[in-house]
């Protein structure tokens, strides 16, 4: 069952490279109906299964965990899932739109169409919320500091006047301390 994968792998978040391995994984089995699906996902399960509730206890924290699982198997996925993605990053705003941005901008790093991906990304920036646009811009730059392709697309972006002030603020931001 599609759900159970989602969960899968939204509980390995902690780990990164279990994280990916995981959604590797998964979208390997992904045709179109679990493709079809997918969007489903994004708003299901937000309290986390009782085996689960010690290592999500922040309100929100496996909702959020299984929506970057559900964009990182789209991201596996490739090409097919292009649509549902832009679908998303496009579509009216809720706090998912930021993840959608992101992988459009891994799809940008690593796609022959790149200049077709960041060209939209560009053209559409003024109407991205200000939130949307640090959520993206928060794992992207973590990202370049190890794949100069992803810094290409963040130093493209940063043309525009909506994602560069997002990408200072970011920036500029005084980590917090726990």
């Amino acid at each position: 069952m599609l759900s159970q994968k989602i969960g899968w792998i939204a509980q390995s978040i902690a780990d990164p490279q279990e994280f990916e391995q995981r959604a590797r994984s998964v979208a390997k089995d992904i045709g179109p109906a679990e493709l079809a699906n997918m969007k489903a996902q994004l708003h299901l399960e937000h309290t986390p299964p009782e085996h689960l509730q010690t290592q999500f206890p922040q309100l929100g924290g496996w909702l959020t965990a299984r929506q970057f699982a559900v964009f990182e198997v789209l991201f596996y996925v490739g090409t097919p899932a292009l649509p549902l993605v832009k679908e998303v990053a496009y579509g009216p705003y809720d706090w998912t739109q930021g993840n959608a941005i992101e992988i459009l901008c891994r799809f940008a790093a690593q796609e022959p169409g790149r200049d077709e991906l960041v060209n939209a990304l560009l053209e559409a920036g003024p109407s991205f919320c200000w939130e949307a646009l640090l959520y993206a811009l928060g794992p992207l730059k973590q990202r370049a500091a190890a794949d100069p392709a992803i810094q290409r697309v963040i130093d493209q972006l940063r043309m525009q006047a909506d994602f560069s002030e997002a990408y200072d603020e970011l920036c500029s931001a005084v980590p917090l301390t726990s």
